[in-house]
């Protein structure tokens, strides 16, 4: 990955990992948006609240939602049913390390 990634860039590498990514979401670590739709960051902030688990998935009964955050920064992905777990956290930390890097 680029050293030049944007927020926005990240956002759009995550709605590639998969078919069924319905949206994303990139914060802060203090759960400022800096990409994707603000309407979804309330619900974001109060999930990556929840716990400090460094990755985690949610199923829900309309798909699931995953997140993963580091030093800088937290994304959040929504999916529908059906997304595979390991891909999509393992995509979601490489575009974290991604940005951090570009943001180092």
């Amino acid at each position: 990955m680029s050293s030049t990634l944007t927020p926005a860039d990240a956002r759009a590498r995550l709605r590639e990992l998969g078919p069924q990514v319905r949206d994303a979401l990139v914060l802060t670590r203090r759960g400022r948006v800096l990409a994707g739709p603000r309407a979804l960051a309330p619900a974001a902030k109060d999930l990556l609240r929840s716990t400090r688990a460094p990755a985690f998935e949610v199923a829900t009964e309309r798909g699931a939602v995953f997140a993963a955050r580091s030093q800088r920064h937290a994304v959040v992905l929504l999916t529908r049913r059906g997304a595979l777990a390991a891909p999509i956290l393992f995509g979601l930390r490489r575009v974290l390390d991604a940005l951090e890097a570009a943001q180092a």
